[in-house]
């Protein structure tokens, strides 16, 4: 059934593309890309500005109304109609989504990886608005609906639009992100070579890392490990025995806060759903403009006018490099100049959509500035060269065959070693999150567009300068370590295959699958969890899982968003004496926050005792609703309050 479910959903979104490609004309019939662009970027970038300005364009259920206009503007247009059902090409690449679908359906799960458990949170905020910014019922961070944009709204639209579980929308959104990659890279080495080499090249760009995950071919943990290639996706902490070469371990030794490999490929091994995966979209659309530049005259220009603000929507930390990049580019290439009245065009399109949620960004400014990168964290050039040297034989390859571009690779390159000056402090002015963030969201999106542009260059290669293209091998090396492990670790998490609920490893439990259908069958307003000790683990995901508010949250964003950590603090702290029992008066911390449910695991390490005292405490205001019992006498369940227990 969840086959069927996951077939279904891509259909309906495929459906979406091919309706709005077969409406339009000129590019839109020659190219998938600006149609799959429209609908997984334009609409829910539309849709949340608009909300912002509290007039919400898609209700509920509206793509199914946006897909039967398109159908019945096509059953009125026989020429229309006649050229989507020939278009085999555009059919076939419907399989490109499925495909990213599935392989995220094979361990769907959020687990305590990463930040899915927030963004997750998130996005169930962003279905259940009306308007914008929207409310923070999981208590994420006060400023939850600006920290993470538009990318997030991606996931909420689909779930709105289509009816969607919001974990499936996630995998759904995710899954588009990557078609939308793929075939902007496809399509713009076709426009250069064959079928098969354009598939070739873009799977390469998809799946290239940096010259690291060549030396880790061999890989560190056994073949069955679900940390199978963690390594290549390392951005800090490496350790020395992680390396089989004594040279690279001894530059792990003295370095260890290094930056190894790209999100994408976070976003591949652990699913993760982070804004940086917007700005690797962009990237191929920049590589798609650059090649159908001579064709479609307008599209790069417009593209280069557009990047900055689009940026400052999705993803600020990369402002300043996407206004340099932009800028570089159109200075840099005199066709691009002749066509500065697109660029103009373009900026001023882009910034009135993006306004109304630039009116309510103070958020950008709290909590994020720039510095200068600290010298100790600065890379030495032998890791500069080790991490680069795939980039560079494409960046020389691509010169040497004529690219025509090598003044934007000197200035690509000027921005990647702005990377060892410049710093984007969210309040780690030291140590590995002083470098992580600033690889993780400007310094990966760079490189995707220069292995990009490389290979874009390689394609174009005629005759005897064919043989430049073996400068290539190591990327197709790279990409073939990490086509292996990502499959391999998506099959080891040992999850069960597309259970979309999103509940994989809570419901293998039996006290929290029970938590969680008492809370979805009950729908409380506001519950309380269990505050694991790791902010990044699964402590109140059932609440989430169910669409339910509660006031756990997650105290790292929210003390980085408030610039209060010590408050924060504070409240995690009651809420663990809370569930620990060091509580004296554990009615009032429930009265205060107004909670309607308390969800109490095995993990709590509650015995019938302990309960014994709580159900005393609470006696006259909430009732125990008794769950499975564990080992050692555990025992799970959740109290209700009972001035609502109608309403549940």
């Amino acid at each position: 059934m969840s086959l069927l479910v996951a077939v279904a959903a891509v259909a309906l979104l495929w459906a979406l593309v091919l309706g709005v490609r077969a409406a339009g004309a000129g590019i839109w019939q020659r190219s998938l890309t600006p149609a799959l662009a429209l609908v997984v970027l334009g609409l829910p970038l539309v849709d949340h500005s608009l909300r912002h300005l509290a007039l919400p364009l898609f209700f509920e259920g509206s793509g199914y109304a946006l897909v039967a206009a398109l159908g019945g503007l096509l059953l009125l247009d026989p020429q229309r109609r006649a050229l989507l059902l020939l278009d085999w090409r555009a059919w076939a690449a419907g399989a490109v989504p499925l495909t990213w679908l599935l392989l995220r359906g094979v361990a769907p799960s959020f687990d305590s990886f990463g930040e899915n458990i927030f963004a997750l949170r998130y996005v169930q905020s962003l279905r259940l608005a009306d308007i914008y910014p929207a409310a923070d019922v999981w208590e994420a961070a006060p400023t939850v609906a600006g920290y993470y944009t538009w990318i997030h709204n991606i996931a909420a639209w689909l779930s709105r639009a289509f009816l969607l579980p919001v974990p499936l929308a996630m995998h759904l959104a995710a899954a588009a992100l990557l078609a939308l990659m793929s075939l902007a890279l496809y399509e713009a080495f076709a426009v250069r070579a064959h079928a098969a080499l354009a598939a070739a090249g873009a799977a390469v760009v998809m799946f290239a890392g940096t010259g690291v995950s060549i030396l880790l071919a061999r890989p560190l943990h056994a073949a069955d490990s679900v940390l199978l290639g963690y390594p290549h996706v390392r951005l800090f902490a490496l350790r020395p025995d992680e390396f089989h070469q004594p040279w690279m371990a001894e530059l792990a030794k003295s370095g260890p806060d290094l930056p190894i490999e790209t999100p994408l490929h976070i976003a591949l091994y652990l699913g993760d759903f982070h804004p940086p995966l917007l700005g690797f979209a962009f990237m191929a659309l920049l590589v798609w403009g650059a090649a159908n530049q001579v064709r479609v005259a307008w599209a790069l220009p417009t593209m280069l006018g557009g990047l900055p603000v689009l940026v400052w929507a999705a993803n600020p930390w990369f402002v300043p490099h996407a206004l340099a990049l932009a800028a570089g580019g159109w200075a840099l290439d005199s066709r691009l100049r002749r066509q500065w009245r697109w660029v103009v065009m373009a900026f001023f399109v882009t910034a009135a959509v993006v306004a109304p949620m630039l009116m309510q960004a103070d958020f950008r400014s709290a909590g994020v500035s720039f510095s200068l990168l600290p010298g100790a964290l600065r890379s030495p050039y032998a890791t500069l060269l080790v991490i680069w040297w795939p980039a560079l034989l494409l960046a020389v390859g691509a010169v040497a065959a004529g690219d025509g571009r090598w003044r934007l690779w000197i200035w690509l390159a000027l921005l990647v070693l702005s990377m060892e000056v410049i710093h984007f402090n969210q309040g780690d002015i030291s140590g590995a999150g002083a470098r992580f963030n600033g690889v993780l969201k400007v310094w990966s999106p760079l490189h995707f567009l220069i292995i990009g542009l490389g290979v874009l260059g390689l394609t174009g290669l005629r005759g005897r300068a064919r043989w430049i293209g073996l400068l290539a091998l190591p990327l197709v090396f790279s990409a073939a370590i990490h086509g292996r492990d990502v499959l391999r670790s998506q099959v080891n998490k040992h999850h069960a295959p597309l259970e979309w609920s999103g509940a994989g490893k809570l419901t293998q439990r039996a006290d929290r699958a029970f938590l969680l259908r008492q809370v979805q069958a009950r729908q409380p307003e506001r519950s309380l969890e269990r505050q694991a000790r790791s902010e990044y683990d699964l402590a109140p995901l059932t609440s989430t899982l169910a669409g339910v508010a509660t006031a756990s949250g997650w105290a790292h964003h929210m003390s980085q968003a408030s610039g209060d950590a010590a408050r924060e603090l504070r409240r995690v702290a009651q809420i663990r004496a809370w569930f620990d029992g060091a509580d004296a008066r554990p009615l009032a911390l429930l009265q205060a926050r107004d909670i309607d449910a308390v969800l109490v695991d095995w993990d709590a390490d509650w015995k019938p005792e302990r309960l014994a005292r709580v159900q005393a405490e609470l006696a006259g205001h909430y009732l125990w609703l008794a769950g499975p019992d564990g080992a050692e006498q555990r025992v799970s369940g959740l109290f209700v309050r009972l001035d609502q227990s109608d309403e549940f």
